[in-house]
């Protein structure tokens, strides 16, 4: 299959009214290397000023670049490769083959029989929702080359060279956006890697894992043993970075990374299990410590007295929990009821809470901070299931209130013997 990357520069953005002052196109064979690559430049009626702010381009330059021919001149060289092409690439294809249709129009060519039956490749449709960058008022908005080239992580310089490489520039050019072989190589790149996204995905997932093992604690586990013993390969960055050392034949290289991939993801999830072990083991030895905490407290009381209350989140975002505690209040509404709890003080502003499906856990009042719903609590932390060493129980009543919800939960903050602190 030959596949027929182009990028036109425009005189304006009328096809109708402008013309093209510069195409550039490369084919790619079947091995999706670069069989040919042209570049022309036309002499135009005038270039409009909107144009020339973005490609550089004047009606003057393109006069002495295309050495004073106009499309006419090349048309049937340029319609006998687009038409033994099987499938036309650009990125905004719709503006290009716009132009195209009409220059080939205007030079006498019969250009329902080139483009009506071929296959088309748009990379700035395909990776419109791949991207998925926002629009400014509504949905997503289409990439830019540019855009796209950083989503692949395709340099600049890279494209700089290649372009110097492909069209056998004797003099070094300094490429950039918007001059069209420029464009034509970097929409070959997207192209060529399109078939490959999963691959990319994959990769750049795997290098967010591997970012976030490097971020967790020492304390869990030596990650720099981990790193000494080559779980990513030699140099990583080198392997896996699209540097220079891309070429051509894009499949191999797209294989090998794969291949490379799919070892490394095997390694990091068997480093992520160690991980989770020892984040198992942490919390196993925070939980064992919290609960000889809580019972040593309760055995030293010659009884245990328990307090009820009301304990309420109010979750404004995933970010922001406030949680309240209410000494003097219990709700008889048997679809809020979940919301009585038991509480046992352990030390100042420390208490155990038991709720009613019967777990546990540690809270700290912050007895400065009241409002309308009751105390603010400025920590809670689960804990195991405690024992009680067949204590006695006694409840301290205090002036607990009896209503449904939504009664408004209350404090009576001018009588410090209701509250238990």
């Amino acid at each position: 299959m030959r596949r027929l990357i182009f990028d036109t520069e425009t005189t304006g953005l009328d096809s109708y009214e402008n013309q093209i002052g510069q195409l550039s196109y490369v084919i790619l064979n079947n091995d999706y290397n670069v069989e040919v690559a042209k570049n022309f430049y036309f002499s135009v009626d005038h270039v409009e000023e909107g144009a020339t702010r973005v490609t550089g381009l004047t009606k003057e330059s393109l006069d002495k670049l295309s050495g004073g021919k106009i499309f006419k001149d090349h048309a049937e060289e340029i319609y006998e490769d687009f038409l033994k092409a099987d499938i036309l690439v650009a990125h905004n294809i719709n503006f290009d083959r716009a132009f195209i249709r009409k220059e080939f129009k205007d030079a006498g060519l019969d250009v329902d029989a080139l483009l009506e039956n071929k296959k088309t490749f748009c990379t700035m449709e395909e990776y419109t929702y791949i991207l998925q960058i926002p629009h400014s008022y509504y949905g997503v908005k289409y990439p830019t080359l540019n855009e796209t080239m950083d989503y692949l992580n395709i340099s600049f310089d890279l494209i700089q060279n290649k372009m110097n490489k492909v069209f056998e520039l004797e003099r070094l050019d300094e490429g950039y956006y918007h001059d069209a072989r420029f464009d034509v190589i970097a929409t070959m790149y997207a192209y060529t890697f399109y078939k490959k996204i999963d691959a990319i995905e994959m990769y750049k997932s795997i290098s967010r894992r591997i970012e976030r093992i490097k971020r967790a604690s020492d304390s869990m586990v030596n990650l720099q043993d981990i790193f000494n013993n080559n779980y990513f390969g030699e140099d990583f960055e080198r392997e896996f970075c699209l540097d220079s050392s891309f070429d051509n034949n894009s499949d191999s290289l797209i294989s090998d990374i794969e291949h490379h991939l799919n070892r490394i993801k095997v390694n990091i999830e068997k480093i992520e299990d160690v991980l989770n072990e020892k984040r198992k083991l942490i919390q196993r030895n925070k939980d064992l410590k919290v609960k000889e905490y809580v019972e040593s407290k309760l055995l030293d009381m010659d009884n245990i007295e328990i307090i009820k209350a009301v304990f309420q989140e109010f979750l404004y975002d995933e970010n922001c929990i406030d949680r309240v505690i209410n000494f003097d209040f219990q709700l008889l509404d048997d679809v809020y009821g979940e919301l009585n709890v038991d509480l046992i003080k352990l030390e100042d502003n420390t208490y155990l809470m038991i709720k009613k499906d019967k777990s546990t856990s540690i809270i700290k009042v912050n007895k400065d901070c009241v409002g309308a719903n009751g105390y603010k609590v400025d920590e809670l932390n689960d804990c195991p299931e405690i024992r009680f060493y067949n204590k006695d129980v006694t409840v301290k009543s205090y002036s607990t209130k009896l209503g449904e919800y939504p009664c408004p939960l209350s404090c009576n903050n001018n009588n410090d013997d209701e509250i238990p602190f």
